[in-house]
């Protein structure tokens, strides 16, 4: 299995190629990587070899990423956020799509289950827990270097006047 071949759509086990993240979305900035997600689905050859087929294909900084179909099904099933996003994207960003993918595309709706949704929510609840905890620092910043003992310490002058 060649990563070069699905990435260029010249794979006759392309199933799906399609554009994510901040292109896919509008909020893509000049400097932001393309990223690429994919299905590929080897001839039945592969899965009687000795070694097992690859189950994802990736470049070194994961920009580009192809999913087995088996694991992309497992992934499903287990209603993995960035498998039910290559489902639902918008159809601009999908570049190929095999036909015999129709049929999932049909019954996408079926991966929205209780678990998708606990598994959305429950993400979201983190990141909202974590951005809270990110903003006490950006609130109450710390100093960059830390304070001297002599910080700590404090000399009471002592009182001028009459003494009682």
């Amino acid at each position: 299995m060649n990563l070069e071949a699905l990435q260029s759509g010249r794979s006759p086990h392309l199933l799906l190629r399609a554009v994510v993240g901040s292109r896919a979305y509008g909020t893509a900035r000049p400097d932001s990587d393309l990223d690429i997600r994919g299905v590929f689905a080897l001839p039945g050859q592969a899965h009687l070899a000795l070694e097992p087929p690859p189950e994802q294909l990736a470049d070194a900084k994961n920009d580009v990423v192809f999913y087995s179909l088996k694991r992309c099904l497992d992934l499903l099933a287990q209603a993995n956020p960035n498998m039910l996003e290559l489902l639902f994207l918008p159809e601009d960003c999908v570049e190929y799509r095999s036909p015999l993918l129709a049929p999932l595309w049909e019954n996408r709706a079926l991966f929205i289950t209780r678990r998708a949704y606990d598994s959305h929510v429950g993400y979201a609840r983190a990141q909202v827990k974590k951005a809270r905890g990110q903003n006490k620092w950006v609130n109450n910043p710390q100093p960059e270097v830390p304070p001297a003992r002599e910080d700590f310490c404090w000399v009471i002058p002592p009182a001028t006047g009459p003494a009682t």
